[in-house]
């Protein structure tokens, strides 16, 4: 979990350097009068870079799933004894249509 948390880290990390350098790109367009059309492709490719080493980091860094407590229940329970169970054959739970007078 350590290491996930770091590879978050050094992603976030690169994320808010990819926002810094393009800050400064889009000042310095401004200083020489020209239009800022987008983000320089490098800084583009160090973009998706951080995102894949966010997305990295927060998959290794979270606990596994715990296992499903209604499957222990029904660990060794057959398809045909689970499908006929009542319950599914009850209708009592669909709204109820106002009578025609």
């Amino acid at each position: 979990m350590l290491v996930g948390r770091l590879v978050f880290l050094a992603g976030a990390i690169v994320l808010l350097h990819c926002a810094r350098v393009n800050f400064e790109y889009k000042t310095y367009l401004n200083l020489v009068d020209l239009p800022y059309e987008s983000a320089s492709p490098t800084t583009i490719l160090y973009t998706f870079f951080g995102i894949f080493l966010c997305a990295i980091g927060a998959t290794l860094a979270t606990k596994p799933f715990l296992p499903i407590a209604a499957a222990k229940v029904h660990e060794h329970e057959t398809i045909d004894s689970a499908l006929s169970q009542m319950q599914f054959y009850s209708f009592g739970h669909r709204g109820v249509t106002p009578h025609l007078k």
